[in-house]
């Protein structure tokens, strides 16, 4: 007697003979398969309840079965905890395998990026608010804006990117608590439109002072042309 295990607990199963083949120089094989000992009904309501929706493609996936895999995704790198997504994983398209496409921003937004820092897989775009993008590439490796965070406090902006021209940065939290409490001083609000390089200029004084700095973005509009933003200063340790 075999035993089959889900959710609903151990089974039963047997082996049934459906026909028996003869041999030429005598004896005999049974040929067998296997029955379940619960009625058709309960058989396929088992396999309902192991189905779900793909979270790419939305067509039905046995859970825990061959064709699909659970992926650990986080909608935003401060959460305290991922979702458990299933997609299908080897059941190609033509454009790659679910498991490929959420990683394909090509084509549709709110897709997923594996975090150079943390290693987590979490969507490039915040999905509470539609826009605000959740990474920034640093020499030439995505992150998560947690782990940009951590890097803007041990270092403060990068200074080729504010001799560039460009004012590097992230939204905190309202009263910029983040800064504050890694011990970076507050030196006020500043409103940019298109050029940038009066407050540039003054990043750059703080930095030749021996400091470092650390950019807040108050109030950004999309694409970052115009807005304000917030300086923080600490000396260089």
């Amino acid at each position: 007697m075999l035993i089959y295990t889900s959710e609903k607990g151990v089974h039963n199963v047997k082996q049934v003979e459906i026909a028996r083949q003869y041999m030429l120089e005598g004896g005999s094989m049974a040929i067998t398969r296997l029955q379940f000992e619960l009625p058709i009904s309960e058989l396929r309501q088992m396999v309902a309840d192991a189905m779900v929706g793909c979270d790419e493609c939305w067509e039905p996936v046995r859970k825990g079965g061959p064709a699909s895999i659970d992926l650990d995704v986080w909608d935003g790198p401060f959460d305290d905890a991922p979702r458990t997504i299933t997609v299908h994983h080897n059941r190609d398209g033509g454009c790659g395998t679910c498991s490929e496409r959420i990683y394909d921003s090509s084509w549709s937004d709110f897709r997923y990026f594996d975090c150079e820092g943390c290693n987590r897989t979490i969507c490039e775009q915040n999905p509470s608010n539609g826009w605000h993008a959740q990474y920034r590439i640093v020499d030439g490796e995505q992150i998560c804006l947690k782990c940009y965070e951590d890097e803007l406090m041990e270092h403060g902006v990068n200074r080729e990117s504010i001799e560039n021209g460009t004012l590097p940065g992230m939204f905190f939290s309202g009263g910029n608590p983040e800064p504050l409490a890694a011990g970076y001083e507050p030196h006020g609000d500043r409103f940019v439109s298109g050029d940038a390089d009066a407050v540039c200029q003054e990043v750059l004084a703080l930095m030749d002072s021996g400091r470092q700095v650390i950019i807040g973005y108050e109030s950004m509009g999309i694409g970052g042309g115009e807005g304000t933003v917030s300086l923080h200063s600490k000396a260089i340790a």
